[in-house]
């Protein structure tokens, strides 16, 4: 049961104190019980109890073992049984494909609330789903599930939305995971659009130019399983305003988890926004991409604490990257090949509290130093470019996907409601190429032509007005 916390003492609740005792023992060997608990010996673990008079609603650093243990018998718990839900929907057809609605990345601990992780599900379901959902951009606020769609794209799951609308249409082919099932077919097609359009008219002609293609995610934000899951406030009310910040300035970005620690390298800066607790496996690797060539930023108290949210003895888990422990400014640093880049604070607009989860995501605007977030960027990438650089309405999200890698790129444009503006963009030529021809496609007017285009000696220039909806500049380098 992946339900809201209150209701699990009062129901179940041998079973669920079997299975939380069950996961302790199979989770931790003797001699990590001494050094988790204090005693060499499994604990007989009860479930951490809440009233109007204990409410948990502002924890911050969860350190007590019996709350970690309880969030990680949650999240076991919905994991294992539809692991065999799936398992056996499988065994009666293997065509079939299995999914849940454990709904979007929002700004609480879904993982104290429901149970919920998203790196944790990793190839798991074939599918999950976005209900009631009414994406736009108004007044400066975006309301989008663009973090649930760049997830997928980690754990391999397909997003399923309706295709009410044009801007739902173009979202979903856009960004999202087109997952395969062997027997099946691709998950996120067009096959289930009743709507009739130019602009889903478009999507069904190009449905070979989305399946099974490349997305750039050059900058990918890393969300560690006891950082967003043993904190319900500081860790989130910074991280999804960072976040937030790559959304409207048009950062290439992507949304990674601790299972995704041997695929790094496919992105060129991860980015550690708040990420208090952080593993000795995960420093390694991260060492390991600098000196490769690779960038990383970390904030504030990113790396203070270790994988059990314990404080870091005798040294600050960033005295590796740094030579020292951090001191309250910005710096840049060169590890190997590679740049480590540390913002001392990220400053927000709001404090978060998980009274009433419906309302925290709502209106959430980018940090205050966002200015110093883009620089940082920039100072990691160690000034090459990143695959696009936009100036354009914040309303208006790209995505970039090689349709053929390093010789034809598609960068779409989906439009939130941003108003027709001038569009200046440029795109980085890959390694190797010197000329780029360029198409511009606006379904919803028709235009289909080539268009002109400036050639500098890393990247082409463009320049466009944003569509109503949906627009795509087709790229031919050579």
């Amino acid at each position: 049961d992946h339900r809201d916390l209150h209701s699990f003492p009062t129901r179940r609740s041998s079973d669920l104190i079997e299975h939380l005792n069950k996961m302790i023992r199979e989770k931790y060997t003797l001699d990590e019980c001494e050094e988790r608990y204090g005693f060499r010996e499994y604990p007989d673990m009860l479930a951490p109890q809440w009233s109007q008079a204990n409410k948990p609603w502002r924890l911050d650093r969860i350190g007590e073992t019996l709350i970690q243990d309880w969030i990680d018998h949650r999240i076991s718990m919905l994991k294992e049984f539809y692991t065999k839900m799936k398992n056996y929907v499988k065994s009666k057809s293997k065509t079939t494909a299995v999914g849940m609605n454990i709904k979007g990345i929002h700004g609480h601990n879904r993982g104290f609330n429901h149970g919920v992780d998203h790196g944790v599900v990793k190839d798991l379901f074939d599918w999950s789903c976005i209900d009631g959902y009414h994406p736009s951009f108004k007044d400066g606020v975006l309301n989008t599930e663009l973090r649930f769609f760049k997830a997928a794209h980690s754990n391999h799951m397909n997003i399923e939305s309706d295709f009410s609308t044009d801007l739902k249409c173009a979202e979903g082919q856009v960004f999202n995971y087109k997952k395969f099932i062997p027997g099946h077919g691709h998950l996120g097609d067009m096959g289930d659009c009743h709507l009739v359009s130019p602009t889903t008219y478009y999507f069904r002609e190009i449905q070979n130019r989305l399946m099974d293609k490349k997305h750039v995610h050059d900058v990918a934000v890393l969300r560690t399983y006891p950082s967003v899951n043993y904190n319900c406030a500081s860790v989130h009310e910074k991280l999804y305003p960072l976040e937030q910040t790559l959304i409207l300035h048009h950062i290439p970005f992507g949304i990674i988890f601790d299972e995704n620690i041997e695929e790094i390298e496919k992105h060129r800066i991860i980015v550690l926004g708040e990420q208090e607790a952080i593993s000795d496996k995960w420093l390694d690797a991260l060492e390991r991409f600098m000196k490769k060539g690779g960038g990383v930023i970390a904030t504030g108290k990113t790396a203070s604490y270790n994988h059990w949210y314990r404080p870091r003895q005798p040294v600050h888990g960033l005295v590796r990257f740094l030579g020292h422990a951090p001191a309250g400014k910005y710096e840049e640093v060169s590890i190997g090949k590679g740049k480590f880049v540390y913002i001392p604070e990220l400053k927000v607009h709001q404090k978060w509290s998980i009274e009433d989860w419906f309302s925290v995501d709502a209106g959430i605007k980018p940090v205050i130093n966002e200015q110093e977030v883009l620089k940082a960027i920039n100072d990691a990438t160690g000034k090459t470019p990143l695959i696009y650089d936009i100036d354009g309405p914040q309303g208006l999200l790209p995505e970039a996907i090689w349709v053929s890698e390093n010789k034809e790129l598609d960068l779409h444009f989906v439009n939130y409601g941003a108003e027709n503006m001038p569009l200046s963009v440029k795109v980085a030529l890959p390694k190797g190429k010197t000329k780029a021809a360029v198409k511009l496609i606006v379904p919803d007017t028709g235009i289909n032509e080539s268009i002109d285009v400036s050639i500098g000696k890393v990247s082409i220039s463009v320049n466009l007005r944003s569509a109503k909806v949906y627009s795509c500049l087709q790229i031919k380098f050579s």
